[in-house]
């Protein structure tokens, strides 16, 4: 009796372990998709950002801040996954509330996240991917912590 529940006490841990690294994987590849996108063609994020009412040298702050911000996490997911995956939730949540807040104002174009490689444009569906995105990394940063040593 007590072999089964070994078994499935194993079986837990394995999908538990297989959810986290599928997730931070997945999140690696947007990234580095939404870094390359936006360092071939940032256009589409400029023009959100002007239509914000941005100027245009702080338009070019927030451009090189984000990818900067962006290229941290992901490097923190490859080499310090802990930090990584915290960072990555600040970084969803910011897109989150960023995607939303221009939603409200009637802002429906496309939101310049992967540059000129994939199109995305604001809507519900872009608020749902993120909120996604930002629950799924929490589920993350909880198995992690409850369920994996620091070494993973």
């Amino acid at each position: 009796m007590s072999e089964s529940f070994e078994f499935i006490d194993r079986v837990s841990w394995v999908e538990k372990f297989f959810y986290y690294h599928l997730i931070k994987w997945t999140i690696i590849i947007v990234l580095t998709i939404s870094i390359i996108g936006k360092i071939s063609d940032p256009s589409d994020l400029f023009i959100i950002l002007h239509t914000i009412g941005f100027h245009r040298n702080l338009q070019i702050i927030m451009v090189i801040s984000l990818i900067i911000f962006e290229l941290i996490s992901v490097i923190y997911l490859l080499y310090k996954p802990q930090f990584g995956l915290i960072l990555a939730v600040g970084l969803f949540c910011f897109f989150t509330l960023i995607t939303s807040v221009l939603y409200a104002f009637g802002i429906t174009q496309d939101c310049g996240c992967f540059g000129g490689l994939i199109s995305s444009e604001i809507g519900i569906s872009k608020i749902l991917q993120n909120i996604g995105f930002t629950i799924a990394l929490i589920i993350s940063v909880v198995y992690k912590n409850k369920y994996m040593k620091a070494s993973l």
